[in-house]
């Protein structure tokens, strides 16, 4: 067994082991919301929640920066990896205070009912500054995970990702058993995901093996100078503000194209089908860290290589699509009482991306130098405009299925078999460049 193969068994088989527990911890945290708030306020709930995506542009790019470096050190050491940390702990900073500030500006204009579409306008307003402000605090926060899965440490991160859905359980319970308002159900997920991931950090501190707090002084410390970081943040940060667009979106065109009943009923179809990617997002991730060391010691795959790891994850992909397909139904039934519904072709589409997705990764994992992100960033701005000019034109018809076809098919034109030719051809001329001299 190769080493990638190695690694991609130790990270999916640990994704795999731990799902059980988050699925049935989310299923029940969606079951009591629905019970407490009902079906109308569960699906604005769960689109303020969603808002965490479409913020994610917030990092301004910086997790590609770390991920790069946290890579590096398995080779190079962590000194770079922690002066990285630093610039990129700066950056987040900056950004979630000024995300938070506008969201307040927003918030007093009372432009958030508008933006958001049907719902209570108190929860969607108050919502969208909890929204903003748990995300100010998750990005530079998050970097912990995002180093733990580069360096290969993944059982530890998804360890993490499974104690911040029983946390929320725990919480979730705690406010349907005081008869909380709708609001607090979408401050208790963030408040949980804030707690793991300051964990997540300590974690990783001690793991890798750099002092925490030298690096907390090293931020507010205005003599020292961090690296660099714009040649890799500035295309992810094209990526990043491009990507919320084209899937984080879908929410938004429902709430204003079609009926709440359609936004609850992909609310729940896209919390199974993000269960079931996370496998394969998981062994990806690791992937990430694995070829940025690879491209260090000059040790990337074969041509052939590269591709049969694509067509393993299109597989795997396929296997949890079928999955995905025959169980959600039954799965949504449960957890809804009996109250929502999701069509089938909801699910086909749903499924058709989980492939797509899947075939993807290893592309996306191995274009992480300036050139490949650089590349990635423009099919992911085609990619953009198509998925939301198909979602306008399918999301009034088609209701819930509207924007995920529209995703699935923007994703295999625009990024994922262009990405996949571009790295199927770089990694043919590194061989033939060895090979000449």
């Amino acid at each position: 067994m190769s080493g990638t193969q190695a690694l991609l068994v130790r990270t999916m088989g640990a994704r795999m082991m731990m799902l059980p527990i988050q699925v049935v911890a989310s299923a029940l945290v969606t079951l009591v919301t629905i019970r407490s708030i009902g079906v109308h306020a569960y699906a604005t709930v769960g689109l303020l929640i969603g808002l965490q995506a479409l913020f994610g542009f917030s990092n301004l790019g910086t997790s590609a920066a770390v991920s790069n470096a946290a890579g590096e050190s398995l080779s190079l050491g962590v000194d770079h990896l922690a002066h990285v940390c630093v610039s990129a702990l700066r950056v987040t900073l900056l950004a979630g205070g000024i995300l938070t500030l506008l969201s307040g500006i927003v918030a007093l204009l009372g432009y958030w009912p508008s933006i958001l579409g049907t719902g209570d306008p108190d929860l969607l307003t108050l919502g969208a500054l909890v929204a903003a402000a748990a995300v100010a605090l998750l990005q530079p926060l998050s970097q912990g995970g995002t180093i733990l899965m580069a360096t290969g440490h993944t059982v530890s991160a998804t360890a993490l990702t499974v104690i911040a859905s029983v946390v929320t359980l725990a919480l979730v319970l705690g406010g349907a058993l005081g008869h909380a308002p709708p609001i607090v159900f979408v401050i208790l997920p963030f408040l949980a995901q804030v707690g793991v991931a300051l964990l997540g950090c300590v974690v990783a501190a001690r793991t890798v093996g750099f002092s925490l707090m030298r690096m907390i002084t090293s931020v507010t410390d205005r003599t020292f100078r961090g690296p660099r970081i714009k040649h890799e943040a500035g295309p992810a940060l094209v990526m990043w503000v491009l990507l919320p667009l084209a899937y984080q979106t879908d929410r938004l065109l429902i709430n204003h194209l079609s009926t709440p009943d359609q936004l609850a009923s992909y609310n729940l179809a896209a919390q199974i089908f993000a269960a079931l990617f996370s496998i394969v997002a998981v062994g990806s991730a690791s992937l990430w860290g694995h070829y940025s060391n690879a491209r260090v010691t000059a040790s990337l795959p074969e041509a052939g290589a590269f591709v049969r790891v694509s067509l393993a994850f299109a597989g795997i992909g396929t296997i949890l699509a079928v999955g995905y397909v025959l169980v959600t139904p039954l799965a949504v039934s449960l957890i809804s009482g009996h109250q929502i519904k999701v069509s089938l072709w909801t699910l086909l589409c749903f499924g058709v991306l989980l492939i797509a997705q899947s075939f993807h990764q290893p592309s996306a994992m191995l274009q992480t130098d300036k050139a490949g992100l650089r590349f990635n960033a423009g099919a992911v701005a085609v990619m953009t405009v198509l998925n939301l000019t198909l979602g306008l034109v399918l999301t009034g018809p088609l209701g819930a299925a509207g924007p995920v076809l529209s995703s699935a098919i923007a994703l295999i034109i625009a990024l994922a078999m262009p990405s996949f030719i571009r790295a199927r051809h770089i990694l043919g001329r590194n061989k033939r460049q060895s090979v000449s001299v």
